[in-house]
């Protein structure tokens, strides 16, 4: 899937920081849209990982992927998602079921706001 970048959004914790991301990547715009295609493949094989270890009630699972979502969402500049994803990873570490579900599912709108805030809709 390759993106057409928008901008960045107002907002205080920014859905796309693409200020920072550009930072990260020595102010290669060309280089964004092959940076984000490389996120969404990554976080679409993590939330799959994520509903499985959910369901199992497998709590080193979604210790193990929300720290691998962390890492990414912080290095493309998901700076909501990073957030989410700390706090996903906080419930796991404290058994926290009802958090981790919770977590997920605003990780999932998380991702959705990403995708139509990065790539242009159809």
């Amino acid at each position: 899937m390759t993106c057409s970048v928008k901008n960045d959004t107002d907002s205080p914790v920014k859905v796309f920081n693409r200020s920072a991301l550009l930072a990260r990547i020595g102010g290669n715009e060309e280089m964004i849209p092959r940076f984000i295609d490389m996120f969404l493949e990554s976080v679409e094989e993590c939330l799959s990982k994520l509903e499985r270890a959910v369901s199992a009630d497998d709590f080193d699972v979604v210790t193990t992927v929300a720290h691998t979502l962390k890492g990414v969402s912080g290095n493309i500049g998901a700076d909501r998602m990073h957030g989410v994803a700390i706090e996903m990873g906080n419930c796991a570490s404290n058994g926290d079921g009802k958090g981790i579900r919770s977590a997920l599912a605003e990780l999932r709108d998380e991702y959705a706001l990403f995708k139509t805030t990065t790539c242009a809709v159809p």
